[in-house]
């Protein structure tokens, strides 16, 4: 463990240097809030830093402890050996109990480099802070600051992007403009006018929920992207409220609905979505149920199913994970060991605490709220029927003589 003090002469703008932030590379870069003093900021800053949402509505409940424990099992699942904190200046350093005291907790139990970076006083308190706890004050090196060679992950020119905005159809084709780069927005709105102009010869009259459904799932029938089912689900809503009909569908599931009934692994962008989940356990159940394991069998795995690389053995055969998701099963072993670790007892128990019921929320959860194409066995029908047709809440209404317009 090595920790440095450096004053930035406003050099490198604190935008280049949070370019550093390399979870798959081992390096985080995070920036200090003013007065930063709880854990929970200093955990919260370097999970986002990490892939996670800061708005995800299950890591806004947890206690302290719960954030320093994911944070830790995150950064021994992606290696990380150094943290680079901008505006150190604003931390708090008085105690071991507020902002870098934290930090410097981490480092202990991880041996990790810590570079404090201030740029508003040389001669902060966060400079003190490191004199007294041994480390080194350096002079200004761009040299250490320069941010890795970006890894750009290729997609096909005709690749759908993964993601669109998720509003209500009147807003949807102008918020996709505004906040998509101009290669997707041409994807997204070359599809969109495909969909409206189908759908305006066909959502007219006195159209049923029967007919609407049959349509829809026409237009849907090779798509395999949520976004891309997102995109014409809200051109059809459009050309449907030009011709006087107001068609209410419920997106939340989306997953459920896209076009192929069989099971389908999730690709890279839809995997790297899965960081966003708070909790270890919630990921790693999206990615084991993705390599098609049943809500039985992930009850009945252990912590010495999982080896210290994220591969996983199930009833002696091994499941075919990628690395995007073993570092989900690495951050879950990491977790429950130190768990049973504090419990004295052997790393020989479930590696999943919760119970099928809970389980079967979390995957829910995520497939509503990353819109991923998750299918789960046991929540079709007996009849077979793909769950389009009976669970997208969808609804027609005739609106009244130039309501529309």
């Amino acid at each position: 463990m090595r920790i440095t003090h450096t004053h930035n002469p406003v050099e490198m703008p604190t935008s280049q240097l949070l370019d550093l932030n390399a979870p798959d590379a081992g390096t985080l870069a995070i920036s200090m809030r003013p007065g930063s003093k709880y854990g929970n900021w200093v955990y919260r800053d370097l999970l986002a830093a990490m892939g996670k949402d800061r708005d995800y509505a299950a890591a806004r409940t947890q206690s302290v402890a719960d954030d320093r424990a994911v944070t830790q099992a995150y950064l021994r699942a992606h290696t990380i050996q150094r943290i680079v904190v901008v505006h150190c200046e604003w931390a708090r350093a008085r105690t071991r109990d507020e902002g870098l005291g934290y930090l410097l907790e981490l480092a202990d139990d991880l041996d990790l480099d810590l570079d404090l970076v201030s740029e508003l006083d040389r001669n902060s308190t966060a400079r003190n802070w490191v004199a007294a706890t041994g480390g080194d004050l350096l002079d200004w090196d761009p040299q250490r600051f320069q941010a890795p060679a970006e890894i750009i992950e290729r997609r096909g020119t005709s690749a759908f992007p993964p993601e669109v905005p998720y509003v209500d159809f009147p807003l949807f084709r102008a918020t996709c403009r505004r906040l998509l780069s101009p290669e997707e927005f041409r994807q997204v709105d070359n599809a969109y006018v495909f969909a409206f102009r189908s759908a305006r010869a066909i959502l007219t009259g006195d159209l049923t929920e029967a007919e609407t459904i049959n349509f829809l799932r026409v237009q849907l029938a090779s798509v395999v992207n949520p976004a891309h089912a997102a995109t014409i689900l809200r051109a059809c809503q459009a050309a449907a409220f030009v011709n006087g009909i107001l068609l209410k569908i419920d997106l939340s599931s989306l997953g459920y609905f896209i076009a192929d009934a069989t099971h389908r692994r999730l690709t890279g962008d839809e995997l790297r979505l899965v960081r966003r989940l708070y909790a270890p356990w919630k990921a790693a159940a999206v990615v084991l149920t993705d390599a098609q394991l049943s809500i039985e069998q992930l009850l009945t795995l252990q912590v010495s199913d999982v080896t210290d690389t994220g591969a996983v053995t199930a009833a002696g055969t091994p499941v075919p994970l990628c690395d995007e998701g073993r570092l989900h099963l690495r951050a879950l072993r990491f977790q429950r060991c130190a768990e049973e670790a504090k419990r004295r007892t052997a790393a020989t128990t479930r590696l999943f605490t919760s119970e099928a019921p809970a389980i079967r929320t979390a995957l829910h959860a995520a497939r509503r709220d990353l819109g991923l194409p998750l299918t789960i066995p046991r929540w079709r029908d007996a009849t077979g029927k793909h769950p389009f047709v009976t669970d997208l809440d969808l609804s027609v209404h005739r609106l009244r003589d130039g309501a529309a317009a």
